[in-house]
């Protein structure tokens, strides 16, 4: 696996545990084993990796990383299909969350 893959791969276990909106480039780092300025090497700005998590979200149906994209007006998550922002949503809305 690349450097880039694995960077990837940590931001999208960040934002599954921290949420989509609270991943760091220092803690994306430390789970994918480099220095918080190597992630920045691999995708220019944090801008371009959430991009990068919420593209392989919704190309891998990460329900949870959708809805809050969804929530957020993430350009990516509002782009993914209907039937799957609406299954994200109903998933993982506050009110699933209580049942």
């Amino acid at each position: 696996m690349s450097t880039k893959d694995r960077v990837l791969s940590a931001a999208v276990s960040e934002a599954v545990r921290v949420g989509y909106g609270n991943i760091t480039r220092d803690g994306v780092g430390k789970v994918a084993g480099v220095c918080g300025p190597s992630v920045l090497y691999h995708f220019r700005s944090m801008l371009a990796l959430k991009k990068a998590v919420m593209a392989y979200a919704v190309r891998c149906a990460i329900l949870e990383i959708v809805a809050q994209g969804v929530v957020s007006r993430d350009p990516v998550a509002e782009a993914a299909p209907e039937c799957m922002r609406v299954s994200a949503l109903l998933i993982f809305s506050p009110q699933s969350a209580q049942r």
